[in-house]
């Protein structure tokens, strides 16, 4: 999404998905990339 933040590229760029049956994904979640870092590393 940025430098810093994660999130699915198809809904930043509006791209439609097969398995939605051509619609775009509305997956609006984001999370910063040290949040992401910890999570995993915990």
């Amino acid at each position: 999404m940025a430098k810093e933040r994660y999130g699915c590229s198809n809904h930043k760029n509006k791209l439609p998905v097969d398995g939605l049956g051509g619609t775009c994904c509305t997956n609006q979640k984001t999370i910063l990339r040290k949040n992401l870092e910890d999570r995993v590393l915990s």
